[in-house]
């Protein structure tokens, strides 16, 4: 995490201020995490997935490609996620 934010800080423009949305998993909200100056991060609400989006991506999927599959190996899973 620590590698992503410093290489975002590095294309903000000078003049100007990131936020990032994130959810709150906790190596991105470890103390341990030094945020550039230009940068904010803004996490989601505890128990919001609907405000996520990479949860709609997900939830898509089991709906219409993944759900009720067996899958032979990771390759498989994989390669199913692709192609749905």
């Amino acid at each position: 995490m620590q590698i992503h934010l410093d290489e975002i800080s590095k294309k903000i423009k000078k003049g100007f201020h990131a936020i990032i949305l994130m959810d709150r998993v906790s190596w991105y909200t470890t103390e341990s995490l030094n945020v550039p100056k230009n940068i904010s991060l803004l996490p989601f609400p505890p128990y919001s997935p609907e405000l996520n989006p990479m949860e709609q991506v997900w939830q898509q999927f089991r709906r219409q490609a993944l759900s009720n599959t067996n899958f032979k190996n990771y390759t498989d899973i994989v390669n199913q996620c692709c192609e749905a």
